[in-house]
């Protein structure tokens, strides 16, 4: 039986389970069940409209109600709450982001279980865009904004790795951009008269703010999380364009996988391209364990691809975590 899915705005149907927008106004479509809690209050949280929803949950905007403060509200798809097991996988995801305190990855800041089986999470609430749907809207992103996006992604999975905590789930999905106002001074280089290139300095506009979300994939290496999840010998998790290949063939996992995914993003922003795609999972996987990447130069016509960068690509690319 096809799950029945609602334009929150025209309230039209639809039935296909592939498609996301209304194809009258373009506005996200949702479950019924996920639509009639809006305006419900949950402990102290009042829900006031819906952020987003994925596999595991719905994401609402909400409200504190005792704070007057705006908030983001997780809770876990019905279907799934009854299920040991998914609970026990949406709790891992509220102490992994909670344990890492870092600028750049989302704020966990209350977790429960309500009557009728609600199990919810709350996180600080993000006003921006993310990196899915700007690559979405711009194909590819420049150079100088990569390398911002990605800095501060690694400055977050660095701290996490610190922390013993792998995310796992890397991808453009789980990048949320926020503005923010610029402090630096930087340097461009303009085209002057008869062709020369010239520096000049310029103070910095906003520039994108980087929150890493969703850490529900997220392996603990250390402590009993890791004892516990340790059972789980094969399972491969994660998407699999974004997969290091480690990940995609069930082996043991460090940081380092992260640094595989995180290349695949640098990619993808300076290219328009994953390394590899095709129709099927498999084929993918397959890809990330057999197949020589192709290189970022040339790789897109209209973009070029300096060798420092192109370098810099495959080194997080390589096949063999030790490269």
């Amino acid at each position: 039986m096809s799950e029945t899915f609602v334009c929150p705005e025209c309230k039209r149907e639809y039935s296909d389970p592939e498609l996301r927008t209304c194809v009258i106004d373009g506005s996200p479509i949702f479950r019924p069940e996920s639509l009639r809690r809006i305006g419900n209050r949950l402990d102290k949280y009042e829900l006031t409209g819906i952020l987003g929803e994925g596999g595991m949950g719905v994401v609402y905007k909400g409200r504190h109600v005792l704070l007057d403060k705006p908030v983001a509200v997780k809770i876990l798809h019905e279907r799934y709450a009854k299920r040991h097991g998914a609970v026990k996988k949406f709790l891992h995801e509220a102490k992994a982001a909670s344990r890492t305190r870092h600028p750049n990855i989302v704020d966990v800041t209350d977790f429960g279980q309500a009557p009728g089986n609600m199990v919810y999470l709350v996180m600080e609430y993000l006003e921006g865009i993310s990196l899915d749907d700007v690559l979405a809207r711009d194909r590819w992103i420049p150079l100088f904004n990569t390398v911002n996006i990605v800095r501060q992604a690694a400055n977050a999975l660095a701290a996490a790795h610190d922390e013993g905590i792998v995310h796992l789930d890397l991808k453009p999905e789980n990048i949320f951009l926020t503005s923010r106002e610029g402090r630096r001074r930087v340097v461009r280089r303009r085209e002057g008269g008869e062709g020369k290139k010239r520096f000049v300095v310029e103070k910095e506009g906003n520039y994108d703010f980087v929150k890493l979300v969703d850490f529900g994939v997220a392996k603990f290496l250390t402590g009993e999380m890791h004892k516990a999840r340790s059972t789980e010998g094969g399972l491969v998790l994660g998407t699999p364009h974004y997969m290091s290949p480690e990940q995609a063939r069930g082996l043991p996992v460090d940081g380092r996988s992260d640094i595989y995914s995180l290349g695949i993003l640098f990619y993808e922003m300076i290219t328009g391209y994953v390394p590899f795609d095709s129709p099927n999972a498999a084929d993918i996987l397959n890809d990330h364990v057999f197949s020589k990447v192709p290189p970022p130069q040339g790789r897109n016509p209209a973009v070029l691809v300096d060798t420092g960068t192109n370098d810099s690509i495959l080194t997080c690319l390589a096949k063999d975590p030790d490269a």
